[in-house]
């Protein structure tokens, strides 16, 4: 009698290696998704104090002025150079406080839906 080579693969062996992905995926996709929020956390912190920088240098080139400034304002006159990966809207605002003769700039943006608040 004859026996005949299969070359393919058993049940339980594709079913084993699907179990396995499965348990490869469940552990390092809600590591893989914590690790994008991050970067958009950082994203916007980073966005934040480049923001604030550039408000300083306005506010100093301008000495007693202390109006709050809009981002897009900043962007417009040339103090802030285009930032790709956030997208500025006019809800986003520079308030300025001295105290003491010290400056303290504060970024936010009223939008509820804005990505950096």
């Amino acid at each position: 009698m004859k026996r005949v080579n299969d070359s393919g693969f058993t049940l339980i062996e594709v079913l084993a290696v699907f179990t396995i992905l499965a348990i490869i995926l469940s552990i390092g996709l809600p590591e893989l998704t914590k690790t994008i929020k991050n970067n958009d956390v950082k994203k916007c912190e980073n966005f934040k104090k480049t923001v604030e920088m550039a408000a300083e240098v306005y506010y100093e080139s301008k000495k007693n002025v202390v109006t709050p400034i809009s981002v897009t304002e900043l962007k417009q006159l040339g103090y802030l150079k285009d930032t790709n990966e956030i997208e500025i809207t006019n809800t986003m605002v520079v308030n300025v406080t001295s105290e003491g003769g010290v400056k303290e700039y504060t970024f936010s943006d009223t939008n509820p839906n804005g990505k950096c608040r």
